[in-house]
């Protein structure tokens, strides 16, 4: 619910400029992400909106605080106790992330042959001589649109565990090991 700090009075159905600030350590420390918004209130003082971190935020280097203004005027900081599950996955032991996956690896199919796969920090990538684009989530699913001349357009997900700092299992139903080149 937002209020008027001077007045305590509830901000109903009213245009609001909205800056959410994420600081490190304490509310007045290090500014580590800043987003804006121009939004309306409902006649509670109430409004949504969705936050949007950076994909690689590391959400284990906290802890971290949460610092509201509306319309310019500070309404107050409040520390983060918990983070959703999506954003702490990484951490897992097993799992990639996306810095990780970038780049070239190679390895042997399920028929004994040698195959590469290489991830662009573009979101682009091949696979053999078959150009795809990526997106890897957080529990390590990899999803492809893979794009070939004589099939059309294609997706594809593969589940991904990192073996080693240079080793992944790469696999739908069956995973094929690679090394990082």
């Amino acid at each position: 619910m937002l209020t008027n700090p001077t007045s305590g009075l509830i901000k109903q159905n009213c245009e609001v400029k909205l800056q959410i600030e994420l600081h490190k350590d304490h509310g007045n420390g290090d500014l580590i992400w800043s987003q804006n918004y121009d939004t309306k209130t409902d006649d509670r003082g109430l409004c949504n909106l969705t936050l949007s971190f950076p994909d690689d935020f590391n959400w284990n280097k906290g802890p971290y605080f949460m610092k509201l203004y509306a319309d310019g005027d500070s309404i107050g900081s409040s520390p983060l106790l918990s983070v959703p599950y999506s954003f702490t996955s990484a951490s897992i032991e097993g799992n990639i992330t996306r810095n990780e996956l970038i780049g070239t690896w190679i390895g042997k199919d399920d028929w004994g042959d040698t195959t590469s796969w290489i991830f662009n920090p573009d979101g682009s990538g091949k696979h053999r001589t078959n150009p795809f684009e990526w997106k890897l989530n957080n529990a390590g699913h990899l999803l492809l649109k893979e794009i070939t001349d004589k099939d059309g357009t294609y997706y594809q997900a593969y589940s991904i565990f990192m073996v080693s700092e240079n080793e992944i299992v790469i696999g739908d139903t069956d995973g094929c090991l690679l090394k990082k080149q």
